[in-house]
């Protein structure tokens, strides 16, 4: 899809492209007890994966609850660390297999900036296209699976990916056309291991006491490796001790002390 002028003007950043990752996905979803809006997205695969709704998508479903128990396919947007899905349409006609290759399902289209070039993989870093709502993060990054140039880091590149598993397999990738590029930072790739690995070590030696005492949110974000506002959206959840554990580099579980407003290990 050509990016138009109105969208270009009306962006809440400044980069000369649409940020997008979008695609479709065949599956059944099932509500939380607690919350209709979030709930589990069971693949045509099997696997069961975080989902969260839109207003619109649970009004739909509360008026018509059949849907809850028959595969149908979902347009999404897919996140990856941690797995989500956010579903916002449904087309309730059923196909086969092969009929829901055709329409596109399992397929993905991503643009974005590349942010980290491993041998196998790449980080890609999307932004927020509209104005930024209360509660969510102005920013995230997907990681797929396939080889591009060491020269793409930092550009803004078009890839086209299919889902396999949790797998994200790179089809096509390509640098968005007419658009100004940043400079080549292939070079930096070896100074970015250098610094990933220093920021590391550092985590893992942080003081034991500093960590029994507490962490602020802004000290956890750093030591987690991502942004505050990611932080306090998983912190009012039930999960979070867990999710905590599975981010941390020591596989420490955290839990959000209300009274002294800081985050301390589970059960100390």
């Amino acid at each position: 899809m050509t990016e138009s002028k109105a969208q270009l003007n009306n962006k809440a950043h400044n980069d000369p492209i649409i940020y997008s990752a979008r695609g479709k996905v065949c599956g059944i979803y099932r509500p939380s007890s607690k919350n209709f809006l979030q709930g589990t997205l069971i693949t045509d695969d099997e696997l069961e994966v975080p989902a969260q709704i839109s207003d619109d998508l649970g009004t739909i479903l509360k008026a018509n609850p059949q849907i809850l128990e028959i595969p149908v396919v979902w347009k999404c947007y897919p996140r990856t660390h941690p797995p989500l899905f956010m579903l916002v349409k449904l087309k309730l006609k059923n196909s086969n297999s092969l009929d829901l290759r055709r329409k596109g399902v399992n397929k993905f289209r991503i643009v974005g900036q590349v942010a980290r070039i491993k041998e196998q993989s790449v980080t890609v870093l999307l932004k927020r296209n509209l104005e930024l709502v209360e509660g969510e993060e102005n920013s995230f990054t997907l990681t797929i699976q396939g080889r591009i140039p060491g020269r793409a880091l930092g550009q803004f590149w078009r890839f086209t990916v299919r889902r396999q598993g949790w797998d994200w397999n790179i089809i096509t990738a390509n640098p968005v056309p007419n658009v100004e590029q940043p400079l080549a930072m292939g070079p930096i790739l070896i100074e970015e291991k250098t610094v990933a690995r220093e920021v590391k070590e550092k985590t893992v030696n942080q003081s034991g006491i500093e960590l029994l005492e507490g962490l602020s949110q802004a000290a956890l974000a750093r030591r987690l490796n991502m942004s505050s506002s990611t932080i306090a959206k998983h912190r009012v959840r039930d999960t979070f001790s867990e999710w905590s554990r599975q981010k941390d580099p020591e596989g420490i579980a955290w839990q959000y002390d209300q009274k002294t407003k800081k985050f301390k290990p589970f059960n100390y």
